[in-house]
């Protein structure tokens, strides 16, 4: 006979499944959630989506893989920082402004826009680009401009081997720009992933029962699922009964 013990602990186990996950990423547009989504299954991390109002979606994973989930997306640059584009420098709205200021907008621009062709390279974490030149007193740019890039990276790719195609899209990327007036500083990330306990690890994952065997896990989740049913009908009976002698014997 199965114990009220038994019965609580069953609840409970079920309780703690179906509420384990916590929200990774809230506001996401759905195109980049399937994209962090892909890259977290491909990894072994299980995750969902959940829609959200306005057509964005939020990208939840169990509790425990929520410190693994957060690195692997760092480590691929997820996600992506949001850059302003041409109409947020310049809408139409806006007041004249002076020359020196239309300047300092369009450097910026510019500096986005090389940001985000550096990002788009493999293993780039992220990427800021600062471009500098000289002002005379007239308020006209004078000398040579020159530029500084910095560069954070996967150590899972090899990005020293891209430094000459870095230099290369800055310098064809800012007019008059020479390669020796861009320094390029890249930094290799480190790993902060979480290590697994070892009891964790003498345990067999039930996320891969599920990936392997998904047959076996419906079947086992149906057994489950009647079992507790059963379980239930059991208590109620023998609550029911228990009441029904307490009845007869005050009627007696």
């Amino acid at each position: 006979m199965i114990t009220v013990r038994t019965r609580l602990f069953l609840l409970s186990a079920v309780l703690v499944l179906a509420g384990c996950k916590v929200t990774l990423l809230a506001s996401v547009p759905e195109t980049e959630a399937n994209q962090m989504m892909a890259l977290l299954l491909l990894r072994s991390i299980p995750a969902e989506k959940v829609a959200e109002k306005g057509g964005a979606v939020s990208l939840r994973v169990e509790k425990g893989d929520f410190v693994n989930a957060v690195e692997v997306l760092r480590q691929n640059g997820l996600p992506q920082q949001k850059r302003l584009g041409i109409e947020d420098l310049f809408p139409s709205n806006q007041l004249v402004t002076s020359p020196a200021q239309e300047r300092a907008k369009m450097v910026m621009l510019k500096e986005q826009q090389l940001e985000s062709m550096i990002s788009a390279m493999d293993g780039v974490i992220a990427a800021r680009v600062t471009i500098a030149q000289k002002v005379d007193e007239n308020g006209k740019l004078s000398g040579t401009p020159s530029a500084a890039v910095f560069i954070k990276y996967s150590p899972q790719f090899n990005l020293a081997n891209q430094e000459v195609q870095i230099r290369s899209l800055i310098t064809d990327g800012v007019p008059g720009i020479t390669a020796n007036q861009v320094s390029v500083v890249m930094q290799g990330a480190e790993y902060r992933y979480s290590n697994a306990t070892q009891a964790k690890a003498d345990v067999w994952d039930w996320r891969q029962i599920l990936q392997k065997y998904p047959a076996y896990a419906a079947a086992s989740a149906a057994a489950l699922s009647l079992m507790l049913i059963v379980t239930f009908g059991a208590g109620l009976r023998a609550v029911v009964r228990k009441r029904g002698k307490h009845e007869l014997k005050q009627a007696g």
